[in-house]
């Protein structure tokens, strides 16, 4: 093996481990943590540059999640003997599927279905294939799609085993990184209309409930600090912890959707957003709030947050941030230097409120070259850029994803249909005796909530009941230079504006310098790669308004996403084993 390549697969292996098994001072207990990766400091050297993102009690189950600020992963077996197999976590759907071993995908080399792990039916000894379900399918809306069976076999999440749990098993896909989803029953892909004989299974929580590993279909989620490289959160099935929130927490209905009249997303009633300065005044506080309450999904399958166009259109007008099509939206990095929060207000006036800086909306661009954080190279001295983590929802449901969610402590109750929310405590240590886990058991609902905010309620007009649909599109890109503007109001204790994109050497470009970058979202077709030169084309699927399915486009992205991955894995090998032979 090359000296490239093994360092190339040497930091791809070491990159995708799981972080060590929480301590679990009870039986039942299952929780995960997972750790946010970042680039490496050194890479192969390649002739192009690529700006990218390097994404305690009885009755409840910890377990290890890996965020690499694209996906947050979990590791579980399944099988008998286990097989390791890394899944995506995602709230906003609900079927578990994993890659066959001689899926097409596999069987082309698809790096993940190494690095991940995949399934083979043969070698396990509990699998019972389910044929009276009939075939398996979800189309999204890029028109990748994923079909094959459904099955029984056991799953073990940190040393819990969930036995005869119903799965479905990727014999052709487009993608090669499987999906843990964590949602509503209804919301699964057998639920569709376009089926003739729609029905539901257990799900993975289902399964947790009937076989006594916890008492609730519930789970606390903590995502921690996106900028310490050292943090980790958890994942805490049937528990909540209450070390890893500040304050208290406040409940809020999850609302049904108007097409079913049942809930089949995490929707919630988004009521206000303020900007803090960080000024010593009284007017320190900049209103963006939406002029009556609006339904968001809270979604950790979604990567940034979308927000509606004419407040996002504020925002980047007075932060003074550049959109390209295909890189995304840009912004000087060190913007995070100004003391500005984000404050989301849910419920009404005396609602949730969650504080969310501006340095967890940064997500760092690094060159694929180098490994270190991404400069314009027709302005080498100038700042690293980062993508911003907010973004136009356009005619898609509003989803706030991990730039969101990073600052909040979310417990999901799925039973008493109740999102309960607090501002999230970065870099809590880990419970040594249980004592902070607390259970959650069924009807009584979420233990430590001191208020529930019902003022405001609202429609998700998007149904999580999935419909396949296609679309896409091509963009033109102008070069960053020709998108930027200068910042409008300020955001500053001393009284000047916010600096500009055009201040991070964000410039005219003639260069024909060739950059990527993947959009990182799993909320509707937003993720491009393309020049940053003249041309460009980007994919922007989009759903269709009241008609469209909020589960296809919660799901849409997240195969693009994983494709991209993928591409940037090959890319780096194939550039290595060059540089090797040459």
């Amino acid at each position: 093996m090359s000296p490239n390549i093994s360092y190339v697969m040497r930091f791809l292996v070491t990159s995708l481990l799981f972080a060590s098994v929480l301590a679990v001072p009870d039986p039942g207990t299952i929780g995960f943590k997972f750790k946010k990766r970042l680039a490496a400091k050194s890479a192969p050297s390649t002739e192009l540059s690529y700006p990218v993102i390097y994404k305690r009690q009885d009755d409840t189950i910890n377990a290890d999640i890996t965020n690499f600020q694209i996906l947050y992963m979990i590791n579980i077996t399944i099988g008998t003997p286990g097989q390791g197999i890394g899944l995506q976590l995602d709230t906003g759907s609900s079927d578990l599927w994993v890659a066959a071993s001689d899926s097409d995908v596999c069987s082309l080399g698809y790096p993940f279905c190494s690095y991940y792990g995949s399934y083979d039916a043969a070698n396990s000894s509990t699998f019972r294939n389910i044929t009276d379900f009939g075939d398996f399918y979800i189309s999204y809306v890029d028109g990748t799609a994923i079909q094959g069976i459904y099955f029984n076999d056991t799953i073990n999440i940190e040393g819990t085993d969930i036995t005869g749990a119903t799965m479905a098993l990727a014999e052709s896909a487009d993608r090669d990184i499987g999906i843990m989803g964590i949602g509503f029953t209804e919301n699964e892909s057998s639920n569709t209309i376009n089926r003739d004989d729609p029905f539901t299974y257990p799900t993975v929580l289902d399964n947790m409930i009937a076989q006594g590993h916890i008492n609730s279909r519930s789970y606390a989620l903590w995502l921690d600090d996106l900028n310490d490289p050292a943090s980790t959160g958890t994942i805490l099935f049937g528990g909540l912890d209450i070390e890893k929130y500040e304050g208290s927490l406040v409940s809020l209905p999850i609302q049904p959707d108007t097409y079913s009249g049942s809930r089949t997303s995490f929707t919630v009633a988004w009521t206000g957003l303020n900007i803090d300065t960080g000024s010593s005044t009284s007017n320190n506080q900049i209103d963006f709030s939406p002029s009556s309450p609006l339904p968001v999904i809270l979604d950790s399958g979604t990567t940034l947050t979308y927000l509606p166009d004419d407040i996002v259109e504020q925002i980047f007008t007075g932060l003074g941030v550049t959109t390209d099509p295909a890189i995304g939206n840009i912004v000087p990095c060190t913007i995070a230097a100004n003391n500005y929060t984000f404050i989301y207000t849910f419920g009404g006036p005396n609602g949730a409120q969650i504080r969310v800086p501006l340095s967890e909306l940064l997500l760092t661009l690094f060159d694929s070259r180098t490994g270190e954080p991404y400069v314009d190279p027709r302005t080498p001295n100038g700042p690293p850029l980062c993508q911003m983590g907010i973004d136009k929802a356009g005619a898609n449901p509003l989803l706030f994803g991990d730039t969101f969610l990073r600052s909040a402590y979310v417990v999901y109750d799925l039973e008493n249909y109740q999102i309960a929310l607090a501002q999230t405590n970065f870099r809590a240590t880990a419970s040594e005796d249980g004592d902070e886990v607390t259970q959650i058991s069924g009807s009584a609902g979420i233990p430590d909530v001191v208020s529930t905010a019902s003022e405001a309620t609202v429609a998700q007009t998007f149904t999580g009941i999935p419909l396949n649909t296609e679309g896409g599109g091509s963009a033109t890109s102008v070069g960053f230079g020709a998108m930027t503007r200068q910042a409008t109001f300020s955001l500053s204790t001393s009284g000047t504006v916010a600096p500009s994109a055009a201040a991070g050497g964000v410039m005219s470009t003639n260069s024909g310098v060739t950059a990527t970058s993947s959009r990182t979202t799993v909320s509707g077709s937003r993720t491009s790669s393309a020049s940053v030169s003249s041309t460009a084309s980007s994919s922007q699927g989009a759903a269709s308004s009241s008609a469209a399915s909020a589960a296809t486009v919660l799901r849409v992205a997240k195969g693009e996403t994983q494709a991209y991955v993928s591409l940037c894995v090959l890319l780096v090998l194939l550039y290595a084993s060059i540089g090797n032979t040459i």
